[in-house]
């Protein structure tokens, strides 16, 4: 039982990683497309 549990905390380590990563591109890409409004090319 307890390495379930252990397994579980991991799993949940990984999403709360991925979703840190999501947030950020998500980030990045609304920065992008603000500039891209502006005329500012920067791809």
């Amino acid at each position: 039982q307890n390495a379930s549990y252990k397994r579980v905390l991991e799993e949940l380590d990984n999403v709360s990683k991925q979703l840190t990563t999501l947030l950020y591109n998500q980030t990045l890409l609304m920065q992008e497309i603000q500039e891209l409004k502006k005329g500012k090319v920067t791809i």
